[in-house]
């Protein structure tokens, strides 16, 4: 049995909270949709690429997983160094022990540690990063304008700055406080998990 006490997650809120990670994350999806399909498309690139034996189909897949592979490999970079610095400069204790043992997770029902819940939370930041890519790139394929699509993203980012600013954004909804309500068990009926 182990024995569990309170412990103020200061460390692995700043890995998880930490919101400018999420928006300079979001401007660099928002410059490789610009890169990989636009930017060939107005340097004329794209004419050439078109005349190879590869098709259309095969051409855009291979955007994609390259966009998506660029995207986790940038979000692990980021959200590693958050990592590092929380270890280093603020501690995060041993990421063996239960998640209970962090005050906001203390009604969690899983048997999950803290390390297994970081593993969690940094695979859905990647998909998270896939997603948005690949919502700014089909802009950048609708509007086959890079000015377009830049205003349009960058229309995209000042909505979601406001939100977060005023209460309700993407970006708050995967803090720990979203994270606690969706894993506290004190509104769950008994047998219903």
């Amino acid at each position: 049995i182990y024995e569990l006490t309170a412990d103020i997650p200061y460390g692995i809120s700043f890995i998880i909270d930490n919101t400018y990670t999420g928006y300079l994350l979001l401007f660099v999806e928002i410059g490789l949709a610009l890169l990989l399909f636009v930017e060939e498309r107005e340097s004329g690139m794209l004419s050439l690429l078109l005349s190879k034996s590869m098709g259309r189909q095969q051409i855009a897949i291979a955007k994609l997983i390259t966009l998506w592979m660029v995207s986790a490999f940038v979000c692990f970079l980021f959200y590693g160094m958050n990592f590092l610095f929380a270890w280093k400069f603020i501690g995060i204790g041993t990421l063996n022990r239960p998640i209970q043992t962090l005050t906001d997770f203390f009604y969690c029902p899983w048997e999950l540690s803290v390390g297994v819940y970081l593993l969690i939370f940094f695979l859905f930041r990647i998909l998270t990063e896939a997603i948005l890519g690949t919502v700014f790139s089909w802009l950048g394929i609708f509007f086959k304008n890079g000015r377009i699509t830049i205003g349009s993203s960058c229309v995209l980012f000042l909505v979601e700055l406001l939100f977060s600013i005023y209460g309700s954004s993407w970006e708050k909804e995967i803090t720990v406080e979203k994270a606690t309500e969706i894993m506290d068990s004190k509104g769950y009926e008994l047998g219903t998990i």
